[in-house]
């Protein structure tokens, strides 16, 4: 006689809510489907066993996306301004208001031409201690310096480019040096993070100076 394979056992799920674990026993096996949705192949399954479901499923899913916010560090990190913001969240900023810049693609050109000067400054600095003579300069430095002279810096890269063109291959090296100097000087020793942190706590301290001398004009003013 053929024997009877015992049932299998009711399906059990946790559901974590607060500091609480709460065991439900399902009566019928269900599961998931793509959209995480309760499915049940039994056909026998009541209105009540359904609406336990669904109310199962909220709170599983509000467990699951409490847990999803905690482990994701951006989710904290979004900012949250008042009107006029963009649907990321973000401050909106006139596409007309750098000339089709960024904000932050502008302060990246202005960079560009903060890095060439001292790009100038590093290698001026360099042919001093090679200076043996003492004082009178090398042959690049006395180039360099007469070139910044009649060539004011105020754009980085039109620059170098007016360097590159010129007839004298003194001035051509010196350009090429200067480039692989402030690549190098971006990439490795530029503190971005020194640069945000001091941006900030210096907007915090004029504000609170411009905030004050309104009050005090205010107040002399009645």
């Amino acid at each position: 006689m053929r024997a009877l394979s015992a049932p299998p056992p009711p399906l059990l799920v946790a559901v974590h809510a607060g500091s609480t674990t709460t065991t439900r026993t399902l009566r019928s096996r269900r599961f998931f489907n793509r959209d995480r949705r309760f499915y049940n192949n039994n056909d026998n399954n009541t209105n009540t066993n359904k609406d336990n479901n669904r109310r199962l499923l909220r709170r599983v899913k509000a467990t699951s996306n409490n847990n999803n916010n905690d482990d994701d560090p951006e989710e904290t990190k979004k900012p949250s301004f008042g009107g006029g913001t963009d649907s990321n969240g973000r401050m909106h900023v006139p596409t007309d208001a750098f000339g089709g810049m960024s904000p932050e693609f502008k302060a990246a050109s202005a960079l560009k031409t903060l890095f060439t000067m001292v790009a100038v400054r590093i290698v001026l600095a360099q042919e001093e201690g090679y200076d043996n003579e003492g004082g009178g300069g090398t042959p690049t430095s006395i180039a360099l310096g007469k070139f910044l002279e009649e060539n004011p810096l105020r754009d980085g890269n039109e620059w170098l480019q007016k360097m590159l063109e010129c007839e004298q291959t003194e001035l051509r090296l010196i350009a090429l040096r200067l480039i692989e100097v402030r690549r190098a000087y971006a990439e490795s020793q530029f503190d971005f993070n020194e640069v945000r942190n001091t941006a900030r706590l210096e907007i915090e301290k004029d504000n609170d100076k411009l905030m004050v001398d309104y009050m005090k004009q205010s107040l002399s003013a009645e």
